[in-house]
């Protein structure tokens, strides 16, 4: 068996770690490998998957060409293959047939179980980034649900944020 830089995948065991056969695995997270296995922007993924949650707070303003682009330029995932990219979550967190996302008002794709603190630093990040005086101005509809999340990450940092 080779191994090192030039050992393909089917040279290694088939294993997921070092003791649990893959056979053992659930069909839907074989898939799911599969599909980052053979993904063209494969090694991109978790770092797509980060850079969701943990700066643009889990939700995506999908329909706004500046957002997909941000992500793109962060990412190096091209815009229109960002929003299956993020779906390829489901095929390890959401039960059969469901979807870890769900849309509001058809303006934000939202990642299901973050927390609203969380969200509302993707908010203030958008704010920054797209230099906005309200979120009215990046959404129609929703405009009032970022500036609520901007609004509870502030009331839980501001005790922090008081000068000493």
């Amino acid at each position: 068996m080779e191994t090192g830089a030039g050992a393909r995948p089917s040279d290694y065991p088939r294993y997921a770690a070092d003791s649990v056969p893959l056979h053992s695995l659930p069909d839907r997270l074989l898939e799911g490998l599969e599909l980052l296995r053979t993904n063209p922007h494969g090694l991109r993924l978790p770092y797509l998957f980060r850079v969701f949650v943990e700066l643009i707070g889990g939700i995506l303003v999908f329909k706004k060409p500046e957002e997909l682009e941000f992500v793109e330029q962060l990412t190096g995932i091209p815009r229109h293959e960002v929003i299956e990219s993020l779906k390829l979550l489901d095929h390890f967190f959401a039960p059969e047939g469901t979807t870890c996302f769900y849309k509001q008002k058809d303006e934000l794709l939202c990642l299901t179980l973050v927390p609203g603190f969380v969200r509302g630093g993707g908010s203030f990040l958008r704010q920054s980034l797209y230099g906005l005086k309200s979120y009215d101005e990046l959404c129609d509809d929703m405009g009032w649900l970022l500036a609520k999340l901007h609004k509870a990450t502030y009331e839980v940092l501001e005790p922090h944020l008081k000068k000493p």
